[in-house]
């Protein structure tokens, strides 16, 4: 009898709850939390450039395009195909999260986790300040790609951690440029190699001379930046004799993997470029380590010329179109101010005037300019007070400040008027932060 009205209670309960939509009580707005899967695209301190945090969906090449224009003015390295070339708009869309300038070079910003609850899409990600950073300053960026939604993107409060790079076994191994060029270091053939104390690098600096000469025709001994070889060491990447001074050599990537340290480079080839002998070398330093260094094959990667088969006027946000300046002033990173006219008559060297330290934007890509008794030139970007440097030629004759002005406008990345004759230029060069120009006749 017991089990007949448990079996008459058991079908009545199922009548029920086969009538009754929501059976369980359930909130209709609670949806099932989804993790979505995304692929890494870009992850960079030094290419990107932002006043302020940000995040961003993209799901167009026109929405990329903007990106492109607003937070990536160094043309000299920009990774556009590395970004465009991995992505396919029409079935997937990218997330960026990038943050405003930070005080370590080595900092970085990573997507953790991207869930789904079927109305909106949230982002967590997290933003890690290294305990032992390098000198100079970075602009972290994460790009990730992942299936294409229409609904909306929200992005979480970012996680702030404080990490000690010292106790990993695998990640990335952040790096600062020491000297980059085509000239600096005189090789024939390719070659790679570490310098780990101060006697290394008095041995290699004597084994390869430059291709500078001070103005009675002696060769000018390689300069590279003081090193604190207790703590670091230094790797440097030649690709050897090459058709043209234009081609460029970087560091992308140094890592530890398994215990050991890989070194990954690529060599920039313009499509036009320019007639003199070049010695493509990028020398860095990286913390001290003991473990093996493997310098991966140098990737090669062409850069085509600007052309018209495109609707884009550089001119139209361009503002330093046809127009030429002289160095007024320079503040360094430490905010000291040095003006032109309170230190050219200590120096008794002729080329040591205003008047020859100068930089001329004589049309829309193009500059010249002149730096004490060399003169160099190169193409640039200008859009909205961001700017770019790229494919740089000079000459390299030995005097006064003349490298060191040269190196800050090759670091230049913002620009803006404080008038009409006032022109203030900044550069990721420590000693020459920000630039003051005056009007140049």
């Amino acid at each position: 009898m017991k089990k007949l009205v448990l079996t008459i209670a058991a079908l009545s309960l199922l009548f029920v709850i086969s009538g009754c939509d929501n059976p369980l009580g359930m909130d209709k707005k609670v949806k099932v939390t989804t993790a979505l899967n995304f692929e890494s695209i870009l992850q960079e301190s030094r290419l990107v450039v932002s006043d302020a945090d940000y995040n961003l969906t993209i799901r167009s090449m026109d929405e990329f395009i903007n990106f492109q224009t607003k937070y990536l003015p160094h043309i000299s390295a920009m990774p556009f195909t590395k970004i465009t070339d991995r992505v396919d708009f029409d079935t997937e869309m990218l997330v960026i999260v990038g943050s405003k300038m930070h005080p370590s070079g080595s900092d970085y910003i990573e997507v953790k986790s991207i869930y789904s609850n079927g109305k909106t899409i949230t982002v967590y990600a997290k933003e890690v300040y290294s305990s032992t950073g390098t000198a100079d300053i970075g602009y972290p960026v994460h790009v990730v790609k992942l299936k294409k939604s229409d609904l909306p993107v929200e992005f979480a409060e970012r996680e702030i951690i404080k990490k000690n790079t010292d106790v990993q076994d695998n990640f990335p191994i952040k790096f600062y440029t020491l000297v980059q060029g085509s000239h600096d270091v005189i090789s024939e053939k390719p070659f790679n190699t570490v310098l780990r104390t101060k006697d290394e690098l008095d041995k290699f600096v004597k084994t390869y001379p430059t291709n500078s000469y001070d103005a009675a025709g002696r060769a000018i001994t390689l300069k590279i930046p003081a090193v604190n070889f207790d703590k670091e060491m230094i790797l440097v990447v030649h690709e050897g004799m090459q058709s043209s001074g234009s081609n460029k050599l970087a560091v992308e990537k140094v890592a530890m993997m398994n215990g050991v340290i890989y070194v990954y480079s690529v060599l920039y080839i313009p499509e036009i470029g320019t007639d003199d002998i070049g010695y493509p070398v990028h020398i860095v330093a990286i913390p001290k380590y003991d473990n093996k260094v493997v310098f991966e094959p140098t990737r090669i990667e062409k850069i085509k010329s600007d052309n018209n088969d495109d609707n884009t006027d550089p001119a139209i946000t361009n503002d330093l179109m046809n127009t030429k300046w002289q160095l007024y002033s320079w503040t360094n990173s430490n905010g000291e101010t040095t003006k032109f006219a309170d230190i050219q008559f200590i120096k008794e060297e002729p080329s040591f005037i205003p008047e020859n330290y100068t930089i001329e934007f004589f049309s829309a890509m193009n500059f010249y300019g002149k730096a004490g008794c060399n003169e160099f030139k190169g193409i640039y970007k200008a859009d909205n007070g961001y700017m770019g440097i790229g494919n740089i030629g000079q000459t390299k004759v030995n005097c006064f400040m003349s490298s060191e002005y040269i190196t800050a406008i090759v670091g230049a990345y913002k620009y803006r008027y404080i008038d009409r004759s006032t022109l203030e230029i900044v550069s990721n060069d420590k000693n020459m932060n920000v630039m003051t120009f005056i009007v140049s006749k």
